[in-house]
C-alpha cells in the first residue's frame, strides 16, 4: 500500500484541500470495545481506510494491543505491563463495554499484522509509559512489522519523540507520526524538527495533533517542513468542518461510519 500523501487523495468538496484519510480510533470504538478484533472488523465494514491502535509490552516482553495503563475497566488493580501474555489471554476484554461482547481476547501485534495487514493502513501507537520500556517496545514493534513485510502499510505513533527515533533505527524507512497535546516549536515556526523525525526525513512523517491544536497556519507550517497533519479525535460535525477547512491529511474518529457519511455528504455538496 502506498504512503498517504495529499496528492494521492480525492478532492474534498467545498475545500481546496484533498479529502482526508478516514481513521478508526482504536477501531470503531463508539460501537464496540476499543482495540479488539470486533472493533477493527466493524471499522473496516464501515469504510475506515486506517485503524489506529495502542501497543504495550507484557511482563514477558510480548507486544499486545491495549490502551490503559491500569486495568481498572477490566476489574483488576494491576498495570498492563505486570501481566504475562498467558495472563492477558485469560482476560475478557469485551464484557466491560457490553455483555454481547464478552469473550473478546487480547490481540498480539503478530495477530494484528496477520489478520489486518494489507487490508488497510495500521497506525500503531507506542505506549511504553516510561522511556526504557517504550524504547524496547519501539524496537520490537519495528522488528515485527519489518519481518512481516508490512512496513509500507504501517505508521508508528508516539508522544515521545525519542521512541520514534528508536523505531527509525530499528526499521529503515519507518513512517513516523509524533503525537502532540501541545504545539512544538517547529510547528510554531520557532525551531527545527526534533532529530528523531529528521532521521526519517526522506520518508513520510506527520504531526498527530489533538483537534484543539489544528489551525490553518500550523497545517501550512507542517507542509513547509515536508510533513502531514493528522487530527484526533473528531466525533462531531463542527469540529470536522474546522479540520477540513484547515486541510488536515487524516481524521481519527471513534465512529468511522459517521465520519465516512459526513465526508461523503460534504463531497456531494449537501448541507
Amino acid at each position: 500500500m502506498s504512503p498517504v500523501s495529499p496528492s494521492t487523495k480525492s478532492p474534498s468538496a467545498g475545500s481546496s484541500h484533498s479529502r482526508p484519510l478516514r481513521v478508526a480510533h482504536r477501531g470503531a470504538s463508539a460501537e464496540a470495545p476499543e482495540n479488539t478484533a470486533v472493533a477493527f472488523d466493524l471499522a473496516l465494514k464501515q469504510g475506515a481506510q486506517a485503524i489506529e491502535m495502542d501497543l504495550q509490552l507484557t511482563a514477558d516482553e510480548r507486544v499486545i494491543v491495549f490502551h490503559d495503563r491500569v486495568l481498572t475497566k477490566l476489574g483488576l488493580p494491576q498495570q498492563a505491563h505486570e501481566l504475562t501474555l498467558a495472563e492477558w489471554q485469560a482476560l475478557d476484554l469485551g464484557g466491560w463495554f457490553h455483555p454481547r461482547f464478552a469473550g473478546e481476547r487480547v490481540l498480539t501485534l503478530e495477530e494484528v499484522l496477520e489478520r489486518w495487514g494489507g487490508r488497510c493502513q495500521l497506525l500503531l501507537e507506542l505506549k511504553g509509559r516510561e522511556p526504557e520500556r517504550e524504547a524496547r517496545l519501539a524496537r520490537q514493534a519495528a522488528q515485527l512489522v519489518t519481518a512481516g513485510g508490512w512496513l509500507e502499510s504501517v505508521w508508528f505513533l508516539c508522544f515521545r519523540a525519542a521512541a520514534l527515533g528508536e523505531t527509525a533505527q530499528a526499521a529503515h524507512g519507518a513512517r513516523l507520526a509524533w503525537n502532540l497535546e501541545h504545539p512544538p516549536d517547529a510547528l510554531e515556526g520557532k525551531g527545527p524538527l526534533p532529530p528523531e523525525l529528521r532521521v526519517s526525513s526522506a520518508f513520510p512523517w506527520a504531526f498527530s495533533l489533538d483537534t484543539s491544536l489544528v489551525t490553518p497556519a500550523r497545517v501550512q507550517t507542517a507542509r513547509n517542513l515536508g510533513g502531514q497533519v493528522w487530527a484526533w479525535v473528531c466525533n462531531d460535525a463542527p469540529t470536522l468542518d474546522r479540520l477540513l477547512a484547515a486541510g488536515v491529511d487524516a481524521v481519527m474518529s471513534d465512529n468511522p461510519g459517521w465520519l465516512g457519511e459526513e465526508l461523503d455528504r460534504r463531497e456531494g455538496g449537501q448541507p
